[in-house]
């Protein structure tokens, strides 16, 4: 006799159908979420395929990818504490180890990365909401313009938005089914958010208070379980970094050392909740750990540690909030709302230059941006008000997220974290929306339940939507993108996207600066000129603008007035190496003011120790004052900078063996530095020729000094030098004799 009633039995196999359909119908729902996101970020791609803006890596991407080629090129441990966060770098290196050094093989994969985060947050959705829900917030991420840009971007954020909606699916995952091992996976998948936002460790806050406090019906003793599990993920992400920067670093740093000065970018007095870089047009990411440690070192006295330097700028920005604690509140009112503004505050690339070749990123971004997410969010946090409790994780990782980002400073690649929370009330505030059409509500108490809502959504929309900053700064992305094609040498490419950044904003100095550096590559001197001067004009206090018209000046033979932008430029900023250096050329050119001259080289060789031209120039007006000893050291030294610096060694090798000062002459070392050069430059030149005579004289080697001496001579009767000629053969006559050649310093600046 069967234990299980007939009734039963009959009943089971149709739940077990009707279960089974359920899941199929889910398993197609997810797939086509992954399709249609897929899709999507292929046809972009495509229409990218070999646009300009895919042809050159902009600063940040630059940056990412020479870390990640190192790693793929077997530095795996690297050799300082982090200062930027690693984990895209690694990401990128693992890419390259696999297919070699090719961007565009990152972004295919990023791409992937960027359809399996619509399935993701479709997942969430399910569990957090509904099905339907979880569909709907799917198809939104994987429309939404922002998330397709960056997956695009040799850039971290479309990594950071794959591992927020994997920390949030994985949640969804144990609010359903209360296995710790879920948990733990999104501890580890929050512990790898760290190590790309440093900032989302307030998210960690988040999560234990939800597990211990929403789960009350759950004995205490399990809920720390949970918490401990939770908090194991993460440690199991970060506890390696950790060791990892105190085995190169010296000290225990948890993730970077970047803390402290991006906080007293987005705090200190007069910021303005932008980025701002430590030093004004350093903000390429090669300076930012320089500058940070040079200027915390300045204020310390002494070269600090990575840590050190962190809590140095943490320190200094919290004393000056102190000072002033009413201004900085005011600062991040400002900030938080630039968080939920509609603007996309674009860092080293915006998407306006993408939107221009791609149609389908320009029709996305009119239809589908910020401004209309948070509206729709607003509805469905209305809507699904009655769940409260069921959500308040979410309410919590979208606030603290917010405030995360509003505590440093505002990008929109910052704020690309945050998306997925508010797709998925957006997604909630949709399916509100649609559910007369789907049936699901008729009653007449349906207006009178979303009349609210829709109201709390006008208002969402007037604020977000307002225009907070007074201009856009599609500027910006033009201009980096045309910095990024004149460091690739491609100048002539570079002057269409300058054009394009001077027309939205005529102001624009660094972009006219840019453009006649463009055009003095292409030697359009004239155009270059004005481009400089326009510059110059916009920004009176631009020194390079000054320097870089006097550069063209020169070129353009208008000696005095280079003269005097050189003037003008060191007036400005007495460091430019360049404008000392150019600037002792013309006085030593027009005679009379060696001495200014010497003063203007040496201030250029204090600046660049390492030029070997600076050293050049500054032997050559020792040589002109007969100081035959301060010269021997410059040519020396430019000598050991720079080996293949003939004209320099000829000289040195000349003094070497014919100064009359005994303490400066050296035979057999004028002999080493001459033979390569006679061999170098061919057996013609009269004053090479001259040279090695004379060095083989000194050393005692006379019958070769005289046979190199009468070809000397030869070629320079043949050449048309006989003056040179003469001098020649007069050396030549004491060569056989046995006297080798002396001279005063002074005439030896031939």
């Amino acid at each position: 006799m069967s234990a299980t009633p007939p009734s039963t039995a009959a009943d089971a196999t149709p739940a077990r159908a009707t279960s089974d359909a359920a899941r199929g119908r889910q398993a197609t729902l997810l797939a086509v979420v992954g399709v249609v996101a897929a899709l999507v970020r292929a046809l972009y791609l495509h229409q990218l395929r070999g646009s300009l803006p895919l042809q050159v890596l902009i600063s940040d991407a630059r940056s990412y990818d020479a870390w990640g080629w190192r790693i793929a090129s077997g530095d795996w441990l690297g050799g300082e504490t982090f200062y930027q966060a690693p984990l895209y770098p690694y990401f990128l290196g693992v890419v390259y180890a696999l297919a070699g050094h090719d961007p565009w093989v990152a972004r295919i994969v990023q791409a992937v990365l960027g359809a399996t985060s619509c399935v993701l947050l479709a997942c969430a959705g399910r569990r957090f909401f509904s099905l339907g829900t979880g569909v709907v917030a799917g198809l939104v991420l994987a429309l939404y313009p922002p998330a397709i840009f960056f997956d695009g971007l040799i850039q971290k954020a479309g990594l950071e938005l794959w591992l927020m909606t994997l920390v949030l699916a994985l949640l969804g995952e144990f609010l359903a089914r209360r296995r710790w091992s879920w948990l733990w996976a999104a501890g580890v998948a929050l512990g790898a958010l760290l190590l790309s936002r440093e900032n989302a460790r307030l998210l960690y806050l988040v999560v234990l208070p939800w597990l211990w406090l929403y789960f009350s019906d759950v004995s205490p003793r399990r809920r720390a379980a949970w918490i401990a599990a939770f908090s194991a993920g993460v440690v199991l992400v970060l506890a390696p970094v950790a060791l990892r920067n105190r085995h190169v670093g010296g000290e225990l740093v948890l993730t970077t050392a970047q803390l402290g000065p991006n906080f007293y970018i987005g705090n200190r007095t007069g910021a303005s909740g932008l980025y701002e870089p430590l030093r004004p047009l350093r903000g390429d990411p090669m300076h930012e750990r320089e500058d940070a440690t040079a200027l915390a070192a300045d204020a310390l006295g002494y070269a600090p540690s990575p840590g050190e330097v962190s809590d140095y700028w943490l320190g200094r920005t919290l004393a000056e909030i102190a000072r002033a604690p009413l201004s900085w509140l005011r600062l991040m009112g400002w900030k938080w709302l630039l968080t939920w503004n509609a603007h996309e505050i674009a860092d080293s690339e915006g998407m306006v230059v993408y939107a221009e070749q791609s149609p389908l990123l320009h029709v996305l971004d009119l239809l589908l941006g910020f401004g209309v997410l948070c509206p729709l969010a607003a509805l469905g946090v209305w809507a699904t008000r009655r769940d409260w409790r069921r959500l308040a994780l979410l309410y919590g990782l979208l606030l603290v997220g917010a405030l995360s980002i509003a505590l440093f400073f505002v990008f929109a690649r910052y704020r690309l974290s945050l998306v997925p929370l508010v797709v998925l009330f957006a997604a909630a505030g949709v399916r509100a929306l649609a559910a007369p059409l789907l049936g699901r509500r008729t009653d007449t108490t349906l207006a009178l339940d979303v009349a609210p809502g829709l109201a709390l959504a006008l208002v969402a929309a007037l604020v977000v939507n307002y225009p907070l900053l007074e201009r856009r700064d599609d500027q910006l992305s033009y201009f980096n993108l045309a910095t990024a094609l004149i460091d690739a040498g491609r100048e002539a490419d570079a002057v269409a996207p300058l054009e394009r950044a001077i027309a939205l904003q005529p102001d624009f100095a660094a972009a006219h600066l840019n453009l006649g550096r463009a055009f003095l590559a292409q030697h359009r001197l004239d155009d270059a000129a004005q481009s400089f001067a326009q510059a110059a004009k916009d920004d009176p206090e631009m020194a390079m603008a000054r320097f870089d018209l006097a550069v063209v000046r020169l070129a353009q033979k208008r000696d005095a007035e280079a003269e005097q932008e050189l003037t003008a430029a060191l007036a400005l900023d007495p460091q430019i190496a360049k404008a000392h250096l150019l600037l002792a050329r013309r006085m030593m050119a027009s005679g009379g003011r060696v001495a200014a001259a010497t003063a203007h080289l040496q201030a250029a060789a204090r600046l660049e120790p390492l030029d070997a031209e600076i050293h050049r120039d500054l032997a050559i007006a020792y040589l002109t004052q007969g100081d035959a000893p301060a010269a021997v050291a410059e040519l020396r030294e430019t000598v050991r900078l720079a080996p293949d610096a003939n004209g320099a060694a000829i000289r040195l090798a000349w003094l070497l063996a014919t100064s009359d000062d005994a303490t400066l002459r050296d035979g057999p070392q004028a002999v080493q530095l001459a033979e390569p050069v006679v061999r170098a430059l061919g057996a013609e030149d009269p004053v090479l020729l001259d040279t090695l005579a004379a060095a083989y004289a000194e050393v005692g080697r006379f019958g070769e000094a005289i046979t190199i001496a009468q070809r000397a001579g030869a070629n320079a009767q043949r050449m048309g030098n006989p003056v040179l000629a003469d001098k020649i053969a007069a050396r030549a006559a004491g060569y056989a004799a046995g006297i080798p050649y002396r001279e005063a310093p002074r005439a030896t600046a031939r």
